[in-house]
């Protein structure tokens, strides 16, 4: 028997009713396969992403740096994205 990991309260915190919550909370774990799709396309957009950083030619731009912080921004929120789906298993 498996349990359910716990959705993370981002998703429902806005809610206004208990209810409402339990219904969203339902419509997520019911979602799970495409779910699983979207962890993984930011899995593939953030790889892609560590793929271009390991270019030498990056550092021949000037403006390397601003870039740099824009990849560093793109992961991040790829990564929040994937915290909000770890309820799902595997």
């Amino acid at each position: 028997m498996t349990t359910s990991r716990k959705i993370p309260t981002d998703w429902i915190k806005n809610l206004d009713s208990d209810k409402a919550k339990e219904d969203f909370e339902s419509l997520l774990r019911n979602s799970s396969r495409t779910l699983r799709r979207l962890k993984d396309l930011c899995d593939e957009y953030e790889s892609s992403i560590d793929n271009g950083q390991l270019s030498v030619k990056l550092f021949e731009e000037y403006n390397w740096a601003l870039r740099q912080a824009y990849m560093n921004g793109q992961k991040q929120a790829y990564r929040k994205v994937k915290d909000l789906v770890t309820f799902i298993e595997r």
